[in-house]
């Protein structure tokens, strides 16, 4: 899945900010009927970013059409933050009459990066014209 490893690479950018981003987690909620879906996405991501820690989940919601993918880290203060949100939807499927059309969404919690991801060297946050220092 491309958008994680969009999100995961800006998250690997962040260190730019003074951000540190570990114990990444990517949670696959998936329907029971959606078996097939599911093992390819976690093929995908096992061999994409074999850094990140996978989990396999029950999908309980019907807003997504059976897979959705969250991305996880561990913040500064110990707990686990979900940063970003990726889904299969049938909205444009059902739009055009065409059930073969997905539409593949993502978001991402940028503003979370700088409040909850300091790195141990960083004590304040940047200000806008500040130096960045390289990783």
């Amino acid at each position: 899945m491309r958008q994680l490893e969009v999100v995961d690479r800006l998250l690997d950018a962040s260190a730019l900010l003074g951000c540190d981003v570990p114990g990444r987690c990517a949670r696959i909620c998936t329907r029971s009927d959606r078996g097939v879906l599911a093992g390819r996405v976690r093929e995908r991501l096992s061999q994409g970013l074999p850094h990140v820690a996978l989990e396999v989940l029950p999908l309980d919601s019907t807003y997504y059409d059976g897979v959705r993918v969250l991305l996880d880290a561990t913040a500064a203060s110990g707990g686990r933050v979900n940063l970003s949100d990726t889904g299969v939807f049938d909205w444009m499927g059902r739009l055009t009459s065409n059930r073969k059309l997905r539409f593949v969404a993502s978001g991402c919690g940028l503003p979370l990066l700088l409040l909850l991801f300091p790195a141990a060297s960083r004590t304040t946050l940047p200000t806008a014209g500040s130096p960045r220092r390289s990783p």
